[in-house]
């Protein structure tokens, strides 16, 4: 009984450090976002933006949220996220002329124009997929409570079975 008080109390305190971290996080992007009115917030090097277009799709898809490292030198074949006009665009590097970079949506049939390292914001490192993981759970759960139909209907079989051969049940 100790140990499972003991348990519970260090999961409560793990949760509250990690709404904690949440809190603090949104505060800092509400503030750079909203006071300071920056386009993009910067938490520690990183800053993420939600994907809303196709155009990278089976690599990202629309709704997922893209998490981006800010000013580190890019390659060839990274997705990169880069600021045209007011909007930010996630693509594929696919070639380096000089000072010119040129980008193509995975999705894409042709190349964007080229634009200038300036305008880069950042690579991106990874990607938060909120569709995919519920899709995963959507699944999970199917296939749990299909194992759950399946254990119940088991037991009703094998409880039929044993009445039929221990008693005269009924039908």
């Amino acid at each position: 009984m100790r140990f499972l008080k003991k348990t519970i109390l260090i999961l409560l305190d793990m949760i509250i450090v990690i709404v904690s971290i949440l809190i603090f996080l949104a505060l800092v992007y509400v503030f750079q976002t909203r006071i300071q009115h920056k386009s993009y917030s910067n938490i520690f090097g990183f800053t993420a933006f939600r994907v809303a277009t196709g155009s990278m799709e089976n690599t990202i898809e629309v709704g997922d949220i893209v998490i981006t490292k800010l000013d580190t030198p890019v390659n060839l074949n990274d997705i990169i996220v880069f600021q045209e006009n007011n909007y930010f665009i996630t693509h594929r590097l696919i070639t380096i002329l000089d000072d010119k970079l040129i980008t193509k949506g995975d999705a894409n049939n042709s190349e964007d124009k080229a634009i200038e390292e300036s305008q880069v914001i950042g690579k991106v490192v990874a990607i938060i997929s909120p569709a995919r993981f519920k899709i995963i759970m959507t699944k999970w759960r199917r296939k749990a409570n299909e194992e759950k139909n399946s254990e119940i209907i088991n037991s009703i079989i094998d409880s039929y079975s044993s009445c039929k051969n221990n008693f005269k049940c009924p039908g």
